[in-house]
């Protein structure tokens, strides 16, 4: 049996220590990474590994992989099926293998760059051109559309998975830095990135370079990435220049471990209320955890204006109302969601729905809870109360980031590119 040959580039061919249970062996490996697999990094196995076999492999119990010069082994499950054929006395087993988890051959050497490609993030004019640089006073990120560059070759690549911008990570001071701080430094880029485009967006080819250029980092992990697909979100294409007046903002609350959490947890619901894939119905139900998440820790934890208790008394419209207030994002419900503004109206003709958020939370109950009673029938009554809930979500992050400018508005219903508008806020500075 020969062994397999996964397709993709190349990233490294050496010989690995693979445990497994409590054998070992050593194997010459290769290691390939391709965006159009359900795996983006696959090592195969070169070499028999049969003397790890002489008892049943379990799908449940990982392979150690070793790489040369790391102390650390990576965690690796066997990708797909794989056969052992024995010939007289020469038994054969080769296995192709998935890292998962912290999956980083690090040589431990302090890093000068880091550099990858982004995955699925959109062309945005920026000024007069397209490249992007943020800047939060340490780190500096540039991205560059990578456009036909040979680092990422058209066959690793498809319309639903593709590089669209390379990274280029450094310290703003051109000091070294270590890994554990890059890595931060990546998962916020993310983030910030993944609220830009309402999917999730992440660093793939992750490679870190010493003061002589020598990579001594590589990042094997597959990073979670949506596939490409037109999204409904705060960001035109045609004003990237949002971009860079959000991210500082975004990234100093960062840095503040109660606020990271709650904004990493906030923008995680938000990717993932995607209607396409869950409908408006189960897309509602999660913004509703998102929106509850921001208003219990600005209300609780930043504003001190309500003690845990009061708020978890508080009905969820309200606790939406004092956290829309306190951000100065308008209460009253938008006449552009006109489906849902009908369904507000009662039947002695006036709108007993009062405002937005008793709208929008009304509408979550009857889907969630089957006592109450049916006023919107699902199809365009639910589709406004999801863009509703999606507008909210966005302003109240993008208040707490600082952001004074232009957005576009999605109660814009069809949006169009090139269309924003100043941020209610600002309005009101006028």
């Amino acid at each position: 049996m020969e062994p397999s040959q996964s397709s993709g580039i190349l990233l490294d061919e050496n010989r690995y220590r693979i445990g497994y249970l409590d054998k070992a062996t050593d194997c010459l490996c290769r290691v390939t990474f391709d965006l159009t697999r359900e795996h983006y990094v696959l090592i195969d196995c070169l070499e028999s590994v049969h003397e790890l076999a002489s008892f049943p492999i379990r799908s449940d119990q990982p392979f150690q992989i070793s790489f040369p010069g790391t102390a650390k082994p990576v965690q690796c499950h066997i990708s797909g099926t794989f056969r052992q054929q024995i010939i007289g006395d020469d038994p054969s087993l080769y296995l192709t293998f998935w890292p998962f988890g912290d999956a980083v051959i690090n040589h431990g050497s302090k890093l000068f760059r880091v550099d990858g490609g982004i995955v699925n993030f959109k062309q945005y004019h920026v000024g007069a051109g397209r490249t992007i640089s943020l800047d939060d006073g340490i780190w500096k990120f540039e991205l560059t559309p990578v456009g036909e560059s040979p680092l990422y070759p058209a066959e690793i690549q498809n319309q639903s998975y593709l590089f669209s911008h390379h990274l280029l990570l450094q310290r703003k001071d051109g000091q070294s830095f270590s890994w554990s701080h890059a890595r931060k430094g990546l998962e916020t880029l993310s983030t910030f990135l993944s609220f830009c485009a309402e999917r999730s967006i992440a660093a793939a080819l992750v490679r870190g370079y010493d003061e002589s250029g020598t990579v001594v980092i590589q990042d094997l992990g597959t990073p979670r990435v949506d596939p490409f697909e037109s999204r409904r979100s705060w960001l035109d294409e045609d004003h990237g220049e949002a971009i860079v007046e959000t991210f500082p903002g975004f990234a100093r609350l960062m840095e503040d471990m109660e606020w990271r959490e709650t904004i990493r947890t906030a923008i995680y619901w938000y990717v993932r209320g995607n209607s396409n894939l869950i409908g408006p119905d189960g897309a509602i139900i999660l913004v509703q955890t998102a929106l509850e998440r921001l208003a219990w820790h600005i209300l609780v934890r930043v504003r001190h204006s309500i003690s845990e208790r009061s708020f978890s008394d508080l009905p969820a419209a309200d606790q939406l109302r004092l956290a829309l207030d306190s951000c100065s994002v308008p209460l009253d419900l938008p006449g552009k969601l006109s489906e849902l503004t009908a369904v507000a109206i009662g039947k002695k003709g006036d709108q007993d729905w009062i405002d937005g958020p008793q709208a929008f939370v009304a509408v979550r109950n009857q889907i969630v809870h089957p006592g109450k009673r049916k006023r919107a029938k699902g199809g365009r009554a639910f589709f406004e109360a999801l863009e509703l809930g999606k507008w909210y979500l966005e302003l109240i992050l993008l208040r707490s980031f600082q952001f004074n400018g232009s957005y576009a508005c999605r109660l814009n219903i069809p949006m169009y590119v090139g269309a924003v508008e100043p941020v209610p806020w600002a309005l009101h500075k006028i």
